[in-house]
């Protein structure tokens, strides 16, 4: 009995030190390895990021962090939905009492991202816009295309699907049209987007322009 108890002891008093040497290592190596990974310890404040509604497209509400000094929140719209959606941006903004916007962002030129950028421009008070300043390529149906071949390009007399195609114009250059028109009537400061831009906003949030690069494709 003695002898079980002597050889228990033994176990205990190894499996002890083991556990000793696990922590020691863990606490000189593992921890600071993990704290260097750790993500940064939260602000406090809180970034508000709305995705609205808007049917087929895109439109983000983004409304950051209170400043400490300004007690001012920055809110940056990324596109407005498609033509005709513009109402569905606006009233978005004011339920989230997003009055103004300090940066619209048109991602890219096709219309069910920028289709409703103007009426919003129109009606809100904007500081800045940052456009990827890549219009669409011309397309049969556009007018810059039927000019470049001459108005070769038109459609039959009759109601036929041929003739709606070609004679219609393309919703994404004349949404870009609108955009600028809108962005120039509107006084705001126009951005081109290039790669390694940053913008601050209120309470530390911060946008990392990451394109458009080089060779464009569509």
């Amino acid at each position: 009995m003695a002898q079980f108890n002597k050889g228990c002891g033994c176990s205990l008093a190894a499996l002890a030190v083991f556990l000793l040497i696990v922590a020691l290592l863990g606490y000189y190596f593992v921890w600071p390895w993990w704290e260097k990974r750790r993500l940064p310890p939260p602000s406090g404040a809180a970034l508000e990021v709305h995705v609205l509604d808007v049917g087929q497209g895109d439109a983000i509400l983004i409304i950051a962090p209170e400043d400490k000094e300004t007690k001012q929140r920055k809110v940056v719209l990324v596109d407005a939905g498609d033509t005709g959606r513009g109402k569905v941006v606006i009233d978005a903004m004011k339920r989230y009492n997003g009055d103004h916007i300090d940066l619209f962002i048109a991602t890219h030129a096709h219309a069910d991202h920028i289709g409703g950028a103007d009426e919003v421009i129109n009606a809100t008070s904007i500081k800045s816009v940052l456009d990827s300043s890549v219009p669409p390529p011309a397309r049969p149906g556009d007018e810059g295309a039927a000019n470049q071949n001459g108005g070769s390009r038109r459609g039959r007399s009759s109601s036929g699907s041929s003739s709606r195609r070609n004679t219609a114009e393309l919703p994404t250059t004349k949404s870009y049209r609108d955009l600028l028109d809108a962005i120039g009537k509107s006084g705001a400061q126009y951005i081109k987007a290039e790669p390694g831009q940053k913008f601050e906003l209120s309470g530390g949030a911060v946008i990392n322009v990451l394109a458009p690069i080089q060779p464009f494709f569509t």
